[in-house]
Formats: structure tokens, C-alpha cells, sequence
């Protein structure tokens, strides 16, 4: 018993000492501010380069804040320090003139020195002053540039623009975030089909986790429910009916978190004509026919046809994190994964898995593979540890509840 303390105050020690050494995440930027400037471009159709302020870290560009001096559609593009096109957003229109902020549907992957510049379609949205460091653009009409391009200006001028972009760098505190979807900016068509499902094809999750917020554009206050496939169209997940608070951004928080899988989507089921806006350009929507009816839980969808088009929504998350081990995590819901260094997937159904290296797929019960004769309290604490080294003899046995 005493040694069995002894171990559990050094643990205890050591856990403390980890806790204090983490590093928590550190704020990046890139770009300027978003004061009102005077100056505007007359060119269309062209792309120019800020070079003022580089990226000062490795990180990911969560949020870009841009003062508008009008409503003209615009992209944001994201280069590298040889002017390889690395990130070209969505196109991006205003809500209205002075402040605005676009957050893009997943977080953008930068590295310190690299700049953020802009498309206008037509003539500049972000105005600029005439000072700071020469910022590089192409010709009139050279079109919208394509990720992995090398830019080709056709020369430069000192402009210091009115934006900045912002995010963090990696922590090793916070869940890591994972995305479904694309953004909730202001679209500007809407379905005119009722009492049918369509699902959104852009951007699917990126991770397996749970989501946990959905942000959305409301063109109006129609009901309607978001809901979750999987790779072959069968509904994971639906939500109660939601009835948006005003036209507008809005947010959803489900009741308890939603879990998803890699590649798993999002879409909608409008009860009368769409709420949320689209524009059409991106990946196919598969939609089904019109007063198809409300989907449920379980069944395959029947899609009638698919149109290209991007959402108004992005749904958030935290990935899963099963620790370092290959252990894939259980439902939490009377359900846990408490490898410690072990290699088992633990699939379980109302049971534990506490494996060494053993596969612990059981249902009500524990599988306790090889568990290396290890007591049962140093999971209840310290799951992560290596207890390996501690306890050597080794057997296997199936734990029934």
C-alpha cells in the first residue's frame, strides 16, 4: 500500500511538473489594421500583395478583420515568400461598408513571412494610404489566381491596405478544432423547393470529433434542421427544429455534442422554402425531391439531382484525441478508452476498454487484453502514464460484467 502511494505521489509530481510546463497558444497576425483609408484601386479583376507585416509565426489564420469603403466581392490570397499562391478564400461580400470580418470555414495554415493580399473583382472594396512597404500586383483582368501559381506582377507601389488577418499558434493546451462546412457570410439565393433535404458538399469534416457549435446565415426566420451523413448518405444525425432569431448570422448549440466521423457532411432539411443562402460555385449539392419529407435518423438518403453550391454555414468541433496510442475513443456516454500505451481500438458498447496491447472490443464488458498484470486504480488517474516498465508479468483475460 505504501509503495503504491509512493508511485502515485511521483505520478501526481511529475503530472504537476507537466501541467506548468505547457505552452499555451500565442496569437499570430498578418496585415495592418482596419482603419478607414482614402485610397481606392480602378483596376478589376487583379490581385495585389501587402507586404507590410508578414505572418510573425507558424500558426493558422482563424479570423480576417477588413475595413470596406463599398460592397464590391473581393477574395483574400494568401502567399508565400516566393509568391507561390498558397490559400485563395471564397468569394467574399461586404454586409455593409465600414467593418466587417470574414472567418474562413477551416483554419488557414501559414508560416512565418508570408503575406496576405487581395482579389477585387471589380474595383477595390479595402482602401488603402499611399506609405510603407511596396505592395506587388498583377495586370488588369489577369484573372482569379489558382492555389499552387506563382504570381506574375507586373509591378508595385507603396500601400499599406486596411486588414488584418489573425490566429494562433499550435498549443499544446487546447482540444484541437476541426470544421464542417464553409462560412457564415451573407449569400445571396435561396431554395424555393419545401418540405425537402439537401446536403452541402464543401468542405466536409476534416477530422472525426464532435461538433459543438453551428453558425449560419439566416435570409429569413423559415424553420429548419441541420443534419449529418456519412460517406454513403446515410442520416447520422438531425437536429430539433430551428427557428432563427432574426435575419442575419445566427447560432446553434445542440444539446450535447454531435459526433463525426472523417468525411462526413452537413445539410439541411428546409420544412417551407430555404433559410439558409447559397451561391453557385463550388462542390455539387445533393438535394432530395421537392415535399420529399423530413429524413430520419438511420435511413439513406434518395437524392433526386445536385447543383453546385456553397452554404451559408460552418459547423465547429474538437477532434477526438485518444492519447498517444492508436486507440480509437469510445462513446463517452458510459463508454471509456483508457489506453496507456497500448495499440487496441477500443469499440465498445457500454463497456471499458483498459488495454495494454491488447484489442478491447467488447460489449458490456472490459477486454483487459494484455494487461501486463497492471492494477485497475492507475487507469482511474493517470491513463497517459507507462506503466509498462513498472509491472512485467503479463496475461490475458476477458473481464464480463
Amino acid at each position: 500500500m505504501s509503495k503504491k502511494l509512493a508511485i502515485l505521489s511521483s505520478v501526481v509530481l511529475a503530472a504537476t511538473v507537466l501541467a506548468v510546463g505547457s505552452v499555451s497558444a500565442a496569437t499570430i497576425s498578418v496585415g495592418n489594421d482596419t482603419s478607414a483609408r482614402t485610397g481606392l484601386d480602378t483596376a478589376q479583376n487583379f490581385t495585389i500583395i501587402d507586404k507590410n507585416n508578414p505572418a510573425t509565426a507558424d500558426g493558422n489564420l482563424t479570423q480576417f478583420k477588413y475595413y470596406a469603403s463599398n460592397t464590391s466581392p473581393f477574395r483574400f490570397v494568401l502567399v508565400d515568400g516566393s509568391s507561390v499562391v498558397r490559400w485563395v478564400s471564397s468569394q467574399i461580400t461586404p454586409q455593409t461598408t465600414g467593418v466587417n470580418t470574414y472567418v474562413p470555414s477551416s483554419p488557414i495554415q501559414v508560416q512565418a513571412g508570408w503575406n496576405v493580399g487581395l482579389y477585387f473583382v471589380s474595383q477595390g472594396t479595402i482602401p488603402f494610404e499611399l506609405s510603407g512597404q511596396p505592395a506587388y500586383y498583377t495586370s488588369a483582368n489577369s484573372g482569379v489566381p489558382s492555389v499552387n501559381s506563382t504570381l506574375n506582377f507586373a509591378g508595385n507601389g507603396a500601400r499599406k491596405y486596411s486588414f488584418v488577418a489573425t490566429g494562433e499558434t499550435p498549443s499544446t493546451q487546447k482540444p484541437a478544432k476541426f470544421y464542417v462546412g464553409n462560412s457564415a457570410t451573407q449569400r445571396t439565393q435561396v431554395d424555393n423547393y419545401s418540405n425537402f433535404t439537401i446536403i452541402d458538399s464543401n468542405n466536409p469534416a476534416t477530422d472525426s470529433g464532435k461538433l459543438t457549435k453551428f453558425k449560419y446565415y439566416a435570409a429569413n426566420t423559415n424553420s429548419f434542421r441541420f443534419l449529418v451523413v456519412d460517406t454513403d448518405n446515410i442520416v447520422k444525425w438531425i437536429s430539433p427544429k430551428i427557428t432563427p432569431r432574426s435575419t442575419g448570422a445566427n447560432t446553434y448549440i445542440p444539446a450535447t455534442p454531435v459526433k463525426v466521423k472523417k468525411d462526413w457532411r452537413v445539410g439541411m432539411y428546409f420544412a417551407s422554402t430555404g433559410t439558409i443562402p447559397f451561391e453557385q460555385t463550388g462542390q455539387p449539392a445533393y438535394y432530395t425531391n421537392n415535399n420529399n419529407g423530413k429524413p430520419s435518423v438511420g435511413s439513406k438518403l434518395n437524392f433526386a439531382g445536385n447543383s453546385n453550391r456553397i452554404y451559408s454555414f460552418v459547423a465547429t468541433g474538437e477532434k477526438d484525441r485518444n492519447g498517444r496510442n492508436n486507440g480509437n475513443s469510445c462513446d463517452r456516454n458510459r463508454n471509456e478508452n483508457r489506453n496507456g500505451y497500448g495499440y487496441g481500438n477500443g469499440n465498445c458498447d457500454r463497456n471499458e476498454n483498459r488495454n495494454g496491447y491488447g484489442n478491447g472490443n467488447g460489449h458490456g464488458n472490459e477486454n483487459c487484453g494484455n494487461s501486463n498484470n497492471v492494477p485497475k486504480w492507475r487507469f482511474n488517474y493517470f491513463p497517459f502514464w507507462n506503466w509498462n516498465a513498472m509491472h512485467q508479468q503479463q496475461q490475458n483475460q476477458n473481464c464480463d460484467q
